[in-house]
């Protein structure tokens, strides 16, 4: 069971109801990306318990963050693996105009980053004594969470195991697509 203020409902139910808020949201025709997400957003907000909406929103949010990062992540692997020897200010200079390029709605950049370094290390906590948990390389798109004055929560869809993943990073390896 999930509770949200007085309301319950069963994790099946939940599961049911996002099933059939996709299902018609994809009945909407759509030409782009946003489009789809904004077709999603239109049926979640259809439904008439505003406790209901938001179950739906935090149920569903981590689906729509995945869709933008699988459309964000090949456009910038594809120009990291074109140019792997060239200058990084050039590289990020093309990442960016490719991105942004690509996407209609550039506000929907706003809590995304693209990893800055060669390497960087993704940690448990927010500390350099934490636990790494894994690795990005460069260009490698990332959905920012929360910051903590050095540190920044990031989120990334692992490729290998595609397996949403949640970690820190130190912030001044990530840089905006803007």
């Amino acid at each position: 069971m999930i509770s949200l203020s007085s309301k319950q409902i069963a994790a099946i139910e939940l599961q049911e109801l996002s099933d059939q808020v996709i299902h018609n949201a994809s009945k909407n025709p759509s030409t782009s990306l946003e489009e789809s997400i904004n077709n999603l957003v239109e049926e979640i907000r259809s439904q008439k318990d505003p406790i209901t909406q938001k179950l739906l929103i935090w149920f569903i949010y981590p689906l729509i963050v995945a869709i933008v990062v699988s459309f964000i992540n090949p456009v910038v692997d594809h120009h990291v693996k074109s140019y792997l020897n060239a200058d990084k200010r050039v590289l990020s200079k093309q990442i960016k105009q490719s991105v942004r390029s690509s996407i209609t709605d550039e506000s929907i950049l706003g809590e995304f980053r693209y990893i800055s370094a060669d390497i960087l290390n993704v940690r448990y906590s927010a500390t350099q004594k934490s636990e790494t948990i894994g690795y990005l390389r460069f260009g490698y798109a990332v959905v920012v969470i929360e910051k903590q004055r050095n540190w920044t929560l990031i989120e990334w869809n692992d490729p290998d195991s595609d397996v949403q993943i949640t970690g820190w990073v130190f912030s001044r390896y990530l840089a905006k697509f803007k």
